[in-house]
């Protein structure tokens, strides 16, 4: 099922918080995405807290300036 192919996508980044790659429409915002299936997980890492922020997961066809996720 597609919420658990992106659950577990979110729950590796616990392990490899670095291993997205920076939001190509945000390059120097410090946000990052995993790609799940068809599916964005776009996120962000809190050294400070060691703490994995998931801010949304939206469809890939989507572009973040053609909505208000962030």
């Amino acid at each position: 099922m597609q919420v658990e192919r992106i659950r577990d996508a979110a729950a590796n980044l616990a392990f490899f918080p670095l291993m997205g790659r920076n939001v190509p429409e945000l390059p120097d915002s410090g946000f990052k995405e995993v790609i799940s299936g068809n599916f964005r997980v776009i996120y962000r890492f809190d050294e400070s807290d060691n703490r994995i922020l998931v801010m949304s997961v939206m469809h890939g066809r989507r572009m973040l300036e053609n909505c208000d996720v962030i």
